[in-house]
């Protein structure tokens, strides 16, 4: 079904496993329900479409467009997304795990709820992002700081490496402000992220401290 017109279509529950849906129109048909199980959806235009809550984990969607496309609760796990438009796509809880989005424009995306586990955010701009994985830090507030580090952290670390949640060692204006504190709670904890404030109260300057090999 390479480059088929198959827009505004129902084809709610099809069966499209193993389909080559590459450079096809979807743009507004209805597939809720549908399995897409190794599908191919290369070029394809998924425009405006809801596919929340399916499963479309590992399906090649190089180069499509899914702007405004619902992906929310969609499991994404390790497809393909090199070049693929996802201007104003609702990615809220989506399992990304693995995915490659190094220098996707992610600006003003809600990314509340997503699994980021692995996934490469080398270089992608997170402007604006809402970004809840540090919850509960007093240190990083705003979504543009949250959004920020997890770049950082794909940078310093390396792409692929990216943890889908962070839990709270020690926090200096609860647990004490003296290095005796610290070293209690942070002594032989691997891969740990240390948050400090400025004197300004106005920005978080991270450090990261990973073991030796």
């Amino acid at each position: 079904l390479s480059g088929v017109d198959l827009s505004k279509r129902d084809m709610r529950g099809f069966d499209l496993s193993k389909v080559n849906l590459s450079g096809a129109n979807l743009r507004g048909a209805l597939l809720a329900k549908a399995s897409l199980s190794g599908a191919v959806l290369h070029g394809a235009d998924l425009s405006g479409v809801d596919l929340s809550k399916l499963d479309l984990s590992g399906i090649d969607m190089s180069n499509a467009n899914l702007s405004g496309a619902n992906l929310a609760g969609v499991n994404l796990t390790g497809c393909l997304f090199s070049g693929t438009t996802l201007t104003g796509a609702s990615l809220k809880g989506t399992n990304m795990t693995g995915v490659d989005l190094s220098k996707r424009d992610l600006r003003g995306f809600d990314l509340t709820g997503v699994n980021l586990t692995g996934a490469n955010l080398s270089g992608a701009n997170v402007t604006g992002a809402i970004v809840n994985v540090f919850i509960g830090s007093t240190a990083v507030t705003t979504a543009e700081q949250g959004a920020a580090l997890i770049q950082w952290h794909s940078q310093s670390v390396g792409p692929g490496k990216f943890p889908a949640s962070w839990k709270l060692l020690w926090r200096g204006t609860t647990d004490g402000m003296t290095p005796q504190a610290f070293h209690d709670r942070c002594d032989g904890k691997a891969n740990t992220f240390t948050f400090v404030r400025d004197k300004n109260n106005s920005c978080a300057h991270p450090s990261l401290f990973l073991p030796p090999p």
